[in-house]
């Protein structure tokens, strides 16, 4: 659906629908090779974000004037906050364009938030690749502020990984879906959390981690002491790595080698199943995680940063 003309560079603003998701998904690859030489999205977490947002208000496909995607932009609701994504065809010229998406995307987080009533200002945070210094320099121009940065852990397997050493009394599985669902998202939950961190939602981790594309039961390690959950380790195969979602160990068990272990496990069960890069992300203040990772073997590839800017109407103007 054509929303309007821009007027910069002949440029057209439109809504996208879903039959749309495949060419926005070449404009994100394209920035992906751009940065890191390699895809780095996927066409299922593109299409399960847009059934969380309204297609008609929350989302802006930029077009040329050869009818080609160069821009994208999109709003969507947090626990606390909002977040907002925004991509430009690296072969474009991104400085109008980026700050046109913006402008857009901060128009649309206040109208959501004057409906919701009396909530003058909100937050709008938003995650860029280290590696695309335009976008970051685009951000700070419009008085977003850093706050946090995550890196990107990883390492090659150029042979099956050792053994993994388990305590004496302790016992690995994996999950049953149905069954450990719920006690799963409250042990990680429980057990990952840091200042700061807001305590997640069941349904909304449920619909993401357990999403019927990408969801392998057999790649999702339980160990147990007795009948005590202890330990986690959530895995996913994408077509590019091996990649740990989630891990965790219970405080009274840290410090016994057991991480360790998990991590060695999900090494080797990737490696039977033909990957040989195995990857992870981790927020870069936590730095024992950071120490962790880096003593079993992975190392730092990407950096993304998160800027955040208060959003406040024209009436209600942020001290």
């Amino acid at each position: 659906m054509l929303d309007d003309p821009d007027p910069i560079s002949n440029l057209t603003f439109a809504r996208p629908s879903l039959s749309g998701a495949a060419a926005v998904m070449d404009l994100m690859i394209a920035v992906d090779i751009a940065e890191y030489g390699e895809p780095d999205s996927e066409l299922e977490d593109l299409l399960q974000e847009w059934q969380e947002i309204d297609l008609s208000q929350d989302v802006w496909l930029v077009y040329d004037h050869q009818n080609r995607i160069v821009g994208y932009g999109k709003v969507a609701v947090l626990e606390e906050g909002f977040q907002m994504d925004f991509y430009v065809h690296p072969q474009s010229s991104p400085g109008e364009l980026s700050d046109e998406i913006i402008t857009r995307c901060e128009e649309r987080v206040l109208e959501m938030q004057y409906s919701k009533g009396d909530q003058p200002t909100v937050d709008l945070k938003t995650i860029v690749s280290q590696a695309n210094p335009e976008n970051i320099s685009t951000l700070e121009k419009h008085g977003y502020e850093l706050v946090k940065y995550y890196l990107r852990m990883q390492c090659t397997m150029d042979q099956l990984p050792e053994k993994p050493r388990w305590l004496e009394g302790v016992h690995l599985r994996t999950i049953n879906p149905e069954q450990d669902d719920l006690r799963v998202f409250d042990f990680v939950n429980s057990n990952i959390s840091r200042a700061g961190r807001t305590p997640g939602d069941f349904d909304r981790w449920r619909s993401w981690m357990m999403r019927a594309d990408h969801f392998i039961p057999e790649l999702w390690f339980l160990l147990f002491s007795d009948e005590d959950l202890i330990g986690a380790a959530l895995c996913f195969d994408y077509e590019e790595y091996g990649w740990i979602r989630q891990l965790a160990v219970a405080p009274s068990w840290r410090r016994k080698g057991l991480g360790t272990a998990l991590l060695q496990h999900s090494f080797r069960c990737f490696h039977s199943r033909g990957h040989r890069r195995v990857a992870l992300g981790v927020e870069a203040d936590n730095l024992d995680a950071l120490e962790f990772y880096e003593r079993v073997g992975m190392h730092r590839v990407r950096q993304f940063n998160e800027y955040v800017k208060r959003i406040a109407s024209a009436s209600h103007e942020v001290s």
